[in-house]
C-alpha cells in the first residue's frame, strides 16, 4: 500500500510505503531511487543500500530486508558475541522477531545491529524521515562532497560557499512543487530568496526535479532594498546511470 505524504518519506513495516505527494506521478522505482539515493546520504558508508536493490525488489521494506541479510552473512556471530553483546541480543530478537515494543538508546557496534536497531527497535516499526530535512541534507552532501577545498558554512537551511571569483555561491533547497499559479512552499521560499539577494551573490533555489520543472529556469524579482536581481531555479534529479555506479 502506498499513502500520499506532504511531510514524511519512507516506509512502515507491514504497511507499506509513505510517499511525499511531490514524487506521485513518478514511477515506483525512481521513487525507490529517490529515497536510497538520499538515505545513502544520510547515513554512515557501512549503513548505505546500493542502488541496484530497486531494480529486482519490489518495496522499500524488501529492500532493506535485503540489505540485512546481506550483512548478516558476512557475520561471525561468535565474533559479535565477545565484542559488542548488544549487537548479539539486537541480531537475536531480530531472528526470533521479539523486537516488539522493544526501544533500545545504546548504540550497537556492528552495522547491521545498527541497521535492524534503526528500523524495528522503535514504537512504529520502519524508517521514515521528514522530507523536507532528508532533502535539505541530500542536497548540502552532495555539494560538500563537490567542493572539499573550499569552506563551507551553512546557517538556517542556507548554504554558503565563496568561489574562486570571489562571488558568494547561496544554495538554498526548496522540498516544494514547483506551481506559480497557485499560492504556496515554493512562493514563500522565492520571497525569501530575493530579500537575501545582495551584491556580490547568486543564489540557487534547488527543488526536486518534476513534472513542471524538468530544467533550471532564472527568475527575476526585487530585494528587500527594491534592487532587481534574479534567482536561479534549479531541479534536483536522480539519473538512471547512477544506479550502475551503486
Amino acid at each position: 500500500m502506498v499513502v500520499l505524504s506532504n511531510m514524511n518519506f519512507g516506509f512502515l513495516i507491514g504497511r507499506g510505503e509513505l510517499i511525499p505527494e511531490i514524487f506521485s506521478c513518478l514511477d515506483k522505482k525512481d521513487i525507490f531511487l529517490y529515497f536510497l539515493t538520499q538515505f545513502n546520504a544520510y547515513v554512515q558508508k557501512e549503513l548505505t543500500v546500493p542502488l541496484q536493490y530497486v531494480l529486482n525488489l519490489n518495496s522499500l521494506e524488501e529492500i532493506f530486508e535485503a540489505k540485512i541479510q546481506i550483512l548478516l552473512n558476512n557475520l561471525d556471530i561468535n565474533h559479535i558475541k565477545k565484542i559488542c553483546p548488544l549487537s548479539a541480543e539486537i541480531i537475536h530478537n531480530y531472528k526470533n522477531k521479539s523486537f516488539k515494543d522493544k526501544i533500545i538508546l545504546d548504540i550497537p557496534y556492528f552495522s547491521v545491529a545498527k541497521l535492524i536497531k534503526m528500523i524495528y527497535f522503535k514504537e512504529t516499526p520502519g524508517l521514515v524521515f521528514n522530507s523536507k530535512d532528508f532533502f535539505i541534507n541530500y542536497v548540502f552532501s552532495k555539494i560538500q562532497k563537490m567542493h572539499k577545498d573550499k569552506e563551507v558554512i551553512v546557517e538556517e537551511n542556507v548554504l554558503y560557499l565563496t568561489k574562486n571569483d570571489g562571488k558568494v555561491l547561496c544554495v538554498m533547497p526548496s522540498f516544494s512543487e514547483f506551481n506559480r499559479e497557485k499560492e504556496g512552499t515554493f512562493d514563500r521560499d522565492l520571497r525569501k530568496a530575493f530579500n537575501m539577494c545582495k551584491e556580490n551573490m547568486d543564489i540557487y533555489l534547488v527543488l526536486p526535479r518534476q513534472k513542471k520543472l524538468c530544467r533550471h529556469i532564472e527568475i527575476k524579482g526585487c530585494n528587500s532594498s527594491g534592487k532587481e536581481k534574479s534567482i536561479k531555479v534549479v531541479p534536483y534529479s536522480i539519473n538512471n546511470k547512477i544506479i550502475k555506479k551503486g
